[in-house]
C-alpha cells in the first residue's frame, strides 16, 4: 500500500474501539442512556469473538433493539424488557451482556439534556420466557437474572419460565426487594417443596401486591399447597389468580384449596389440570365453583369421564 505510514497515521488510535465499558473515555458522550445503551450493546455483539448454538457469528438481539428504538421514537422509558420467544433464543451470553451492559449504563451514565432527550430505563417488566424445547438458558444465567432483578426496585412483572431454579434462593433475594411486584410466572422452572418454602419468603414483603402466581410444571405436591393456603389465609395476600396446573398434588391438595376458600373468598381463577388428585375430587371442584369469587377453574388433563363432569355442570348452572 501507497503511503502506508501516512494512512496509519491519519488513523485513531486502537483503543477507540475497545468494548465501552472498559476503563477508557467512550469515543461519543451519549446524552440519553438509552442511545448509550444500544451502541455499547450492538459493539459489543458485533465485535463478539464467539458464535451461537447454531455455529453463527453473534448479532444483536432483534426484539432487543426494536424495544430501544420505540422508546427512543416514542421520548419514553425503556419499562417492558421483553425478551421472550426471540429468534435466535436468547442465550447465557446474551443475558450475561445485556446484565453487565444495563447495569454499567445505569451506574456510569448520567443523562443530560432532559429536556431533548426524554427517555431512560426505568423497567418495569422482565420477560426472558421461552417453551421448554426452546429454552437455552442454564444455572449459569441464574445470577444475572437476579442481580439485573435486583436493580430495578420498581419491578411489577417476572417472567423466568423454563428457566432452571432447582433452588431459587438467588432469585427469591432479589425479589423480596421489589415492593411492588404484581405477577410472578415461573413455569417450568424445576421448582420443588424446599425451593417453594424458600420462594415464598416473599411474603415477607409487607404489604404484598402479588395477585398473580403461576407454578405451572413444577414438582410440587399437596405439602407445597398447604404452605401456600396458608399465606392465602394470612393477612398479607393479595392473591387473586394462582396456576397450580402440572404439578404432583394429589386430592388433599384441590381440598386445602377449597376449605381455604371456604374461609376466605379470595381467589378468582384455579388452575389444577395435570395434576394426580384432579380426578378422585370431584366434589371439591362443585365446592370451588360454589365459591363466590372464583370466575375460572381450570381441570383441564385431569382424565375426568363424562358421568363425572355431570353434576360439576349442575353446580355452574345453579351458580349461573
Amino acid at each position: 500500500i501507497e503511503d502506508s505510514d501516512a494512512l496509519r497515521a491519519s488513523l485513531p488510535p486502537p483503543e477507540v474501539f475497545m468494548p465501552v465499558s472498559g476503563a477508557r473515555k467512550k469515543p461519543v458522550e451519549y446524552a440519553s442512556r438509552l442511545e448509550f445503551f444500544k451502541y455499547a450493546y450492538m459493539e459489543h455483539c458485533l465485535q463478539a469473538d464467539s458464535r451461537d448454538a447454531m455455529g453463527q457469528p453473534r448479532q444483536p438481539l432483534a426484539q432487543l433493539t426494536k424495544l430501544i428504538d420505540k422508546a427512543i421514537d416514542d421520548d419514553a422509558n425503556l419499562e417492558d424488557l421483553d425478551l421472550s420467544n426471540c429468534e435466535p433464543p436468547l442465550d447465557n451470553w446474551q443475558v450475561a451482556i445485556i446484565h453487565d451492559l444495563l447495569i454499567h449504563t445505569m451506574e456510569q451514565v448520567t443523562p443530560t439534556d432532559i429536556d431533548q432527550w426524554r427517555e431512560d430505563i426505568d423497567l418495569r417488566k422482565i420477560n426472558v420466557a421461552h417453551s421448554r424445547d426452546v429454552q437455552q438458558l442454564t444455572e449459569q444465567a441464574v445470577p444475572n437474572l437476579a442481580n439485573l432483578i435486583s436493580k430495578f426496585p420498581r419491578l411489577t412483572s417476572i417472567n423466568l419460565s423454563f428457566v432452571p431454579l432447582d433452588n431459587p434462593k438467588d432469585v427469591t433475594e432479589s425479589l423480596v426487594t421489589l415492593k411492588n411486584l404484581e405477577e410472578l410466572t415461573l413455569k417450568g422452572c424445576r421448582i420443588g417443596g424446599k425451593g417453594f418454602e424458600t420462594l415464598l419468603m416473599i411474603y415477607s414483603v409487607v404489604p404484598s401486591r402479588l395477585r398473580v402466581l403461576d407454578m405451572e410444571h413444577n414438582l410440587l405436591t399437596q405439602a407445597s399447597v398447604a404452605q401456600l393456603v396458608s399465606i392465602i389465609e394470612s393477612d398479607n395476600c393479595a392473591l387473586t389468580d394462582v396456576n397450580l396446573g402440572f404439578n404432583l398434588i394429589e386430592q388433599q391438595g384441590l381440598q386445602l384449596i377449597s376449605d381455604t376458600l371456604a374461609r376466605k373468598p379470595q381467589l378468582k381463577t384455579v388452575k389444577f389440570g395435570g395434576n394426580p388428585g384432579g380426578r378422585g375430587a370431584v366434589d371439591r371442584m362443585g365446592d370451588l365453583i360454589s365459591a363466590n369469587t372464583l370466575t375460572e377453574l381450570d381441570m383441564s388433563s385431569s382424565g375426568l369421564t363424562g358421568e363425572q363432569i355431570v353434576p360439576l355442570g349442575a353446580t355452574l348452572r345453579s351458580k349461573a
